[in-house]
């Protein structure tokens, strides 16, 4: 049976807008994180507001692309760019102890292969009537976007994680008691990581590397 590039670019469309909102939805916890330090006296990291202000520009643009998807050109190269920085994402996340984030690297590179399949549809139809099965166009260059990727993640590194300590009024790393309110955004994580494009920014401070348990409890 000839597969249907046309349905799999509408799935690959949908599958992208509730990657936009799961990384919304990570993005809010990360701000709640960022507050979190703020009230306990820590510092927060540069690469911590970094992350905080490219997040929900990833979620837009991911968005962006998932509405003009089936229409435009434009947008399906702007998904194949924002997917596999998903994927370094995802990477980092897993870096950080969130290994169900493996899961979103899989849907990432799930959604490239159904927009590059049609794209590759497209071509043969405009160019021949050639098979759907021919040969990829430029597979190379998709792959090394990939490999970019994967290089620029194994140039950024990690940080350890730090429980947080507090002594006269200030806390050096992070100890949240175990509320509902934490409870929460502790399962929003880890639904939406593993679907969601941004990484993780756990609730840890810098400091010695010293493992503790919980998905905020590394960065």
């Amino acid at each position: 049976m000839e597969w249907n590039t046309e349905r799999g670019l509408r799935v690959a469309r949908v599958v992208m807008f509730a990657q936009a909102a799961a990384s919304i939805a990570i993005w809010v916890v990360q701000l709640l994180t960022i507050a979190g330090r703020l009230d306990h006296n820590q510092e927060v990291p540069g690469s911590v507001w970094l992350v905080a202000v490219a997040n929900p520009v990833i979620a837009v643009l991911v968005g962006v692309a998932a509405v003009f998807l089936c229409t435009r050109a434009w947008a399906r190269v702007l998904g194949v760019v924002m997917e596999c920085i998903g994927i370094v994402g995802a990477l980092i996340s897993v870096l950080t102890g969130f290994y169900q984030a493996l899961a979103a690297m899989a849907v990432a590179i799930v959604v490239i292969a159904l927009i590059h399949r049609y794209r590759v549809r497209s071509v043969a139809d405009a160019g021949s009537h050639r098979s759907v099965r021919q040969p990829p166009e430029g597979p190379v260059t998709f792959r090394l976007r990939l490999g970019v990727a994967a290089v620029a993640l194994v140039a950024s590194g990690c940080s350890s994680p730090e429980p947080m300590v507090c002594q006269g009024g200030f806390c050096s790393g992070p100890a949240y008691s175990p509320s509902t309110g934490q409870q929460v955004e502790n399962g929003v994580v880890a639904v939406a990581s593993v679907i969601g494009l941004v990484p993780i920014v756990p609730r840890s401070a810098a400091g010695p590397a010293r493992r503790t348990t919980g998905p905020f409890s590394g960065s």
